[in-house]
């Protein structure tokens, strides 16, 4: 079985770090999504290629990364390879392999898959203008697929907005108490999802937010880091592995952990960062000192 401890930050190996340059498939959906909202006829391509790199990530990290644990890495390289230029077969083939989700090639889900891709090569190969109703096929495709392929896309692309509805004001932290309240607002404001109610998993332990969206259910804790700005990193570590344990111990297999922070973010956190075989997302919010935004406040 792999090693799933978090390296320590001087002991990340070059291909960990280089990885940690790249942003996350949820992160390539949000962006597409803001994108899509402005209905700008000038970024609707960008919309199409963001939604399809999507897809093509979350199964380059996923699938392979679950193959690694289970084949020969040596054939796992070989396939990887082999692949590199036939994502079809990535995703028709190997997908159902590691994530034990079959593969329709006669379904809905995969036609839409084609028509996503032929638009995508349209736009890549020939510079061709996309209007927003293709862009948004492309995009809800791209979506349609995270969600069955298991990736708890809706929790993280609402962690990315309210990573910005903090960082311009539009949400009021200023203590932990205080971030609990805005979180439970701010995610029970969503149609998609709801907050429901925490259980005491043992004498001492009770998850900061329990959500509930279709057949999924994310413990969600939070932590507020007030103090020197070296140990940050140090108490991102020492959160993830307590929320480690309330998974474990409330047999939830989904976590996710926001960290709110009026001093500066380390490198990588700032983003939307998924440990411990992607079971858990983390995302840093920097607290801004002073609320300027005129924003609604959820």
């Amino acid at each position: 079985m792999p090693d799933r401890r978090l390296p320590h930050h001087s002991q990340r190996t070059l291909s960990e770090s280089s990885e940690l340059e790249l942003h996350s498939p949820e992160e390539l959906l949000y962006f597409a999504d803001q994108m899509l909202k402005t209905r700008d006829p000038n970024l609707m391509r960008a919309v199409v290629m963001e939604s399809i790199t999507a897809l093509e990530a979350f199964v380059q990290k996923t699938v392979f990364a679950v193959l690694k644990g289970t084949m020969d890495p040596l054939l796992v390289k070989w396939m990887e390879e082999k692949t590199k230029m036939d994502f079809d077969s990535r995703l028709k083939i190997l997908t159902p392999v590691a994530l034990g989700r079959p593969i329709d090639v006669q379904g809905q889900l995969w036609s839409r898959y084609v028509d996503a891709k032929r638009i995508r090569n349209s736009v890549s190969h020939s510079g061709r203008r996309i209007n927003y109703k293709r862009a948004k096929r492309v995009y809800d495709t791209a979506y349609d697929w995270l969600a069955y392929l298991g990736s708890t896309v809706e929790v993280d692309m609402a962690l990315l907005r309210l990573k910005r509805r903090v960082e311009t004001g539009g949400i009021r932290i200023v203590d932990e108490r205080t971030a609990e309240v805005a979180v439970n607002r701010f995610f029970s404001s969503k149609k998609s999802m709801s907050v429901i109610s925490q259980p005491l998993i043992s004498n001492r332990s009770r998850p900061d937010i329990l959500l509930k969206y279709g057949l999924h259910t994310v413990l969600v804790e939070l932590k507020f880091v007030s103090g020197a700005i070296g140990r940050t990193e140090e108490l991102i570590i020492h959160a993830i592995t307590q929320t480690e344990r309330l998974l474990v111990e409330s047999e939830i297999t989904r976590g996710a952990l926001v960290v709110f922070t009026k001093q500066s973010i380390p490198h990588p956190w700032g983003g939307l960062r998924k440990v411990l075989d992607g079971r858990i997302s983390v995302i840093g919010i920097l607290v801004p000192s002073e609320v300027t935004s005129k924003e609604s406040p959820y």
